[in-house]
């Protein structure tokens, strides 16, 4: 196993976390016809690598919130939206029971001899698979964004299999974040088009019947004000909040003025209020 994995995080050289992400990409290699995000290798390594320092946030919001709740038994954790970043969860978080969901199966076997409860769902039609207060957690990260629907039903979903106190790590790609800002300022387009959102340049169809297996593009973002309201308002308390970047540093062998342009933007989204990559909350099933 390689010693010194591609990890972009900023926060640690903690081994299991660290070994896992290292793992996960070599997996795709081993796995080359999972095709679990639509992406080649190289796009499949380059899109897992911009969110490796994602995942450890996540990782600090779960353990504050499994510290908050100070479970008597084996926590129940659900993942909404299955990934190659799943099974980092499933190594650093040894001492829960892992379930999690997704569009498809294409992963199932594999969380099956990981000893994660994998269940296939589409949140677009679908109740998902659990039972009522089953989950002492559900993390769903970067998934409502590729949602065609409104939140409404995906949230009591969430707050119907969570028990009562159960906690929501809840995250969203910010709509205004540093590179948006930019962009709007110049007059440029802040989302994908709209026909590439919505894949039909592949089906010529918008009713997520569609033969992909990661869902849309990112159909709608939100800012951290906007994350804050939507948990509120569908019956959680929040307990923390905080803006992140999904990668920290840019890839080895940058250019100078890459490695440059990423320190500016570091700390311009440092002094800039809410304008990192990505909103995370933790939130309580009131």
């Amino acid at each position: 196993m390689n010693k010194n994995p591609p990890v972009r995080h900023s926060g640690t050289d903690e081994p299991i976390f660290r070994e896992s992400a290292a793992k996960v990409f070599a997996d795709i290699d081993l796995y080359p016809d999972d095709k679990c995000l639509e992406l080649s290798g190289d796009l499949e390594k380059k899109y897992l690598l911009n969110h490796i320092e994602c995942v450890w946030q996540n990782l600090g919001m779960i353990g504050e919130g499994l510290k908050a709740m100070r479970c008597q038994k084996q926590p129940s954790i659900l993942d909404i939206g299955t990934s190659p970043l799943t099974f980092i969860y499933r190594d650093c978080l040894r001492d829960v029971h892992l379930f999690t969901i997704d569009l498809t199966s294409l992963l199932a076997g594999r969380c099956r001899e990981a000893g994660i409860d994998h269940r296939v769902c589409n949140l677009l039609k679908d109740a998902i698979p659990l039972d009522d207060g089953q989950m002492d957690m559900v993390v769903f990260t970067e998934v409502l964004e590729h949602l065609s629907t409104g939140p409404g039903s995906v949230f009591a979903e969430i707050k119907r299999l969570l028990r009562p106190g159960g906690m929501l790590v809840f995250s969203v790609p910010n709509a205004a974040r540093l590179k948006n800002r930019i962009n709007a300022l110049l007059g440029k387009p802040v989302l994908d088009p709209v026909y590439v959102v919505f894949k039909e340049d592949k089906a010529q169809h918008s009713q997520g019947d569609g033969v992909w297996v990661h869902g849309f593009g990112h159909v709608r973002e939100y800012t951290m004000s906007e994350a804050l309201d939507l948990v509120r308002h569908y019956g959680f308390e929040v307990q923390g909040a905080r803006s992140v970047d999904s990668y920290i540093t840019p890839p080895e062998g940058s250019s100078r003025v890459r490695r440059l342009a990423s320190a500016i933007c570091r700390i311009a989204s440092f002094v800039i209020p809410n304008s990192r990559m990505i909103n995370l909350v933790l939130a309580k099933r009131s």
